[in-house]
């Protein structure tokens, strides 16, 4: 497929292979014909679904995700200032424009989603503060989701 001016495809940390559109159907709540732009995950499913049935989520219980409803509703920004991925050996971590991707044994590779031809530079030499902020980021969201023993 075609993913215009995005580099890479399924199964890849570029936006060509992360970015997938959603079709939300929902009359009794949301108007049809309504576009939005903001980047949500799959995880923001189960909150949506909780909040429009009215179910209150159970004490103690932490969902990853947010729900969808003031997104759509209101044209409201996400509130992801950071979005993880991993599958495989691989990863990548985005904070704003800026997405560390990691891949086994190769070397890490810093990109930029807001230049002209998006993802095409790696600015791992010329950015080793972002690049370490990130990596930062990645550890600590690898030792919260990794269930302990």
């Amino acid at each position: 497929g075609n993913t215009g001016k995005w580099r890479g495809h399924k199964g890849q940390f570029y936006e060509g292979g992360i970015r997938v559109p959603m079709i939300v159907r929902y009359p009794q709540e949301l108007r049809g014909g309504l576009v939005r732009d903001q980047a949500v995950t799959a995880m923001d499913v189960m909150p949506t679904v909780l909040d429009w049935c009215g179910v209150t989520r159970p004490a103690g219980v932490e969902l990853d995700g947010q729900t969808l409803g003031p997104i759509i509703k209101n044209d409201t920004s996400s509130d992801y200032g950071v979005m993880h991925w991993a599958w495989g050996d691989g990863w990548a971590v985005r904070e704003g424009d800026w997405k560390l991707i990691g891949r086994g044994e190769k070397p890490l590779e810093l990109v930029n989603i807001a230049e002209d031809d998006p993802e095409r530079t790696n600015h791992l030499a010329d950015q080793p503060e972002m690049v370490e902020r990130l990596q930062l980021r990645y550890k600590a969201w690898v030792e919260n989701v990794t269930p302990s023993n």
